[in-house]
């Protein structure tokens, strides 16, 4: 696949020669069966591990497929001074795709068939099964240890039904930091079910599915007879309901994200917003206070508002009547510094990085309803 690399005529002052960012297109590198009820957990990302199997890129989950099916595409980049440069790291950068944690990777044999999420008959080619539980997508630069501009972008395309655990890591491409700061975002449409997002300082934009429950991994019906009983886990109509959703987002140190979630208006939310950056104060700049739309949710009942930390909230939203307090969809956001971000969408921005504000934390209900999602 053909590179894209960047030159002198985007006015950036570089010249054919000169160590530069060079980005893939998407390609696809799964298109699997995958089993809803099957999966309860789906990993994607993660730190180093044995100086390697870092994306330092973007992020991208969307549930939209119509059947139980999985589609992962990644988007390779690397710094060199030529295209040829450019396509032998994009060459050495290979999808890791196998069960276990975000943590480990390095622990695995790339020939354990047990392991791979997409083994296939060596003489014949064939998919030998369907996409595995607890898989972890990652990426593996052959060598020693993988190059420190040398990364990935994924996307996963998921069945929009899918309501298990999704655990999210990424990190920063930041090794030329003053030239071309490419920060790794993450972006997830129609959650259904928990999530687990951690991130430098890549914006992270979550937006939860229309049918959310309160227990996605109980039914509506199910949902509906715990609310009847004010979700009295201990009345049998209710005993299979005791998990609530969950969205947690935090950063790694003080690294200022800006984070929002997009919830269904009608949701039983209890929420936390902060920023944990020490020494804020109202009058620090730029801005970060927690904002929450109380208007799109019917109004909000405030759990901690403090006027003099504004950067934190807790809130109760829609709680049942008959339920008790501190239960519900949990979402749990925090940033960890309140400062403005350098950042580059790609390699056009080589030298001319832009900036923004980072470490906004926003509960809403609609704001993110222009994201689309691609197609696969």
């Amino acid at each position: 696949m053909t590179a894209l690399s960047i030159g002198c005529d985007n006015g950036n002052g570089t010249t054919p020669g000169d160590l530069q960012p060079y980005r893939q297109a998407w390609t696809t590198v799964a298109d699997i069966p995958f089993v809803n009820a099957d999966i309860t957990t789906l990993n994607v990302g993660g730190i180093e591990d044995s100086a390697n199997f870092v994306n330092r890129g973007d992020i991208e989950i969307y549930y939209t497929l119509p059947d139980d099916r999985i589609v992962v595409q990644m988007r390779k980049f690397t710094f060199a001074d030529s295209d040829a440069g450019a396509q032998e790291d994009f060459d050495r950068t290979i999808p890791w795709l196998y069960t276990g944690s975000l943590e480990s990777p390095g622990e695995i044999e790339a020939d354990d068939p047990t392991r791979n999420c997409v083994y296939t008959d060596p003489m014949t080619g064939e998919l030998l099964a369907a996409w595995p539980d607890q898989c972890s997508i990652r990426i593996y630069f052959e060598g020693q240890s993988q190059k420190l501009r040398v990364g990935a972008d994924m996307r996963v395309f998921l069945p929009a039904a899918w309501e298990g655990t999704l655990n999210v890591a990424t990190t920063d491409n930041v090794e030329e930091i003053e030239d071309y700061p490419d920060r790794g975002n993450v972006t997830v449409l129609g959650l259904r079910g928990t999530s687990s997002i951690e991130v430098d300082s890549g914006d992270v934009n979550v937006r939860l599915a229309d049918s959310t429950e309160p227990v996605p991994v109980c039914s509506a019906q199910q949902n509906a007879d715990c609310d009847a009983v004010g979700w009295d886990t201990n009345d049998p109509s209710c005993a299979a309901c005791q998990v609530f959703g969950r969205v947690a987002v935090t950063t790694r140190g003080e690294q200022p994200t800006s984070i929002t979630v997009d919830a269904p208006s009608d949701l039983w939310i209890n929420g936390t917003l902060d920023n944990t950056q020490p020494g804020l104060s109202p009058s620090t700049e730029p801005n970060c206070d927690a904002n929450i739309d109380c208007d799109a949710f019917g109004g909000c009942v405030f759990l901690e508002e403090d006027v003099n930390k504004p950067w934190r909230r807790r809130v109760e939203l829609n709680q049942p009547s008959a339920s008790l307090a501190g239960l519900g969809f949990n979402i749990n956001i925090a940033s960890g510094a309140c400062a403005p971000v350098k950042y580059a969408d790609g390699p056009d921005d080589y030298l001319m990085p832009k900036e923004k504000d980072g470490g906004q934390t926003t509960l809403c209900s609609g704001c993110l309803a222009d994201m689309q999602a691609p197609t696969p």
